[in-house]
């Protein structure tokens, strides 16, 4: 992962030591383009001459800065002859939504950081392209950097639970270069259920996110705290409420605070 967007939540799955996770949807785009998916090249515009392999709105290609590797990614491109903006869509089939722990994540890439095309995310219960205007974006990037780099969203935060919906995913740049997509990805979270005791309610932890230590407070002793990644993989324990979090990496992750009241697990950011 060469970037991580911190306003967005979260990763794709928990690990088994925090809960599992049920694949809707994971399309990597490896052969023909998916038939349940479907394009629109709203713009009609027709590709500069080097670029005119893109003879739709997104196809399928090989990764372009790995020639030979046999990868292949879902591309679209801005640069038109004559110049134009792209208006270049894709759009998932129906994708049934849990009650709560609802995620996406995919990769995005552009392919030249003097020209970075830049994309939005839309999701509505309708696959018309207007439905998707009348919902709030998922997410709006201006400019994708030239490197694959991982968004992951949650939709339960855009009051999609419960629901049958259709991701969008548009190339809205104008006279750039080239935009990859790769690993869309739905998945709805199944949290461990914890039980509710006291040291839930009485442990807080501050600042979050942090870049460099963590405060716990509580009124309870605390027996140890233990960092773990989101995969499940414990990195740390400590037994004090001071916490250095200075050494490791950027991202989310699970802290689980044991005292003399219960245990209480927390999720926090590092950036």
């Amino acid at each position: 992962m060469n970037k991580l967007y911190l306003f967005l939540l979260t990763l794709p799955c928990f690990g088994n030591a925090f809960g599992q996770a049920t694949t809707v949807i994971f399309e990597d785009f490896q052969g023909a383009f998916p038939s349940d998916w479907s394009l629109i090249n709203n713009d009609g515009l027709s590709p500069e001459a080097s670029v005119d392999f893109i003879n739709d709105a997104w196809v399928v290609t090989e990764d372009l800065d790995n020639i030979g590797s046999g990868d292949s990614v879902l591309t679209s491109t801005s640069w038109y002859d004559p110049v134009g903006t792209s208006d270049d869509w894709l759009i998932s089939p129906p994708i049934t939504l849990g009650s709560f722990g609802n995620k996406l994540s995919f990769k995005a890439k552009s392919y030249d950081g003097s020209y970075p095309d830049g994309f939005q995310v839309f999701a509505s219960t309708h696959n018309l392209i207007d439905s998707f205007f009348q919902q709030d974006t998922l997410l709006n990037i201006p400019a994708q950097s030239p490197e694959w780099t991982s968004y992951f969203i949650s939709l339960d935060s855009f009051d999609l639970a419960d629901q049958t919906i259709y991701l969008a995913f548009r190339n809205n740049s104008s006279d750039q270069y080239l935009l990859s997509l790769d690993s869309i990805y739905v998945g709805i979270e199944h949290p461990v259920s914890i039980p509710i005791n006291d040291a839930q309610v009485i442990t807080h932890i501050f600042p979050n996110p942090a870049t460099s230590t963590i405060r716990i407070e509580t009124i309870a002793k605390i027996v140890s705290v233990k960092i773990f990644t989101t995969e499940g993989r414990h990195l740390r324990t400590y037994t004090s409420n001071v916490i250095n979090v200075s050494e490791i990496n950027e991202g989310q992750y699970f802290m689980s605070i044991t005292t003399n009241e219960g245990q209480v697990i927390k999720k926090f950011i590092k950036y």
